[in-house]
């Protein structure tokens, strides 16, 4: 597998990395299948956040629309690594009413966005891995 904090360089390795996740599990009444999901989620943003700073670094010359879809990304990843991290400490502490009342549907939605921002960039910029995004997503 992959170094815990090695950098992503490329769309291969990107789509490589992306784990799976279950939105199944967020309804389910074991925690550690939720806590397990939010954690796969969050290896997968800074999977996303790797490749994003290195290929800005290596592409000076980008068009501006995959420059706005990578800050859009960038803006993404951060804003939903805060929220589960603030569930992800709500859980630690073992305050489960109010880690419950975290809608799973934000998560879910803001995950889903995020992964079509990506799937825009991939289309611009490497429409050859796009489809394997789609299976990794």
């Amino acid at each position: 597998m992959f170094e815990k904090n090695a950098e992503v360089r490329s769309f291969e390795e990107l789509v490589q990395r992306l784990e799976p996740v279950e939105f199944e599990q967020f309804d389910t009444d074991i925690r550690a299948n939720v806590r397990a999901e939010l954690s796969r989620i969050k290896r997968n943003i800074v999977a996303i956040l790797s490749f994003l700073t290195y290929y800005k670094e290596q592409n000076h010359a980008e068009s501006s629309e995959t420059n706005a879809a990578m800050s859009t990304v960038r803006r993404q990843c951060i804003d939903l690594n805060m929220v589960i991290s603030r569930l992800q400490l709500l859980y630690f502490f073992r305050i489960e009413k109010l880690a419950a009342l975290q809608p799973s549907q934000a998560i879910i939605g803001s995950y889903e966005r995020l992964g079509e921002a990506l799937r825009f960039i991939y289309e611009m910029s490497a429409p050859q891995f796009f489809e394997e995004l789609n299976a990794a997503l």
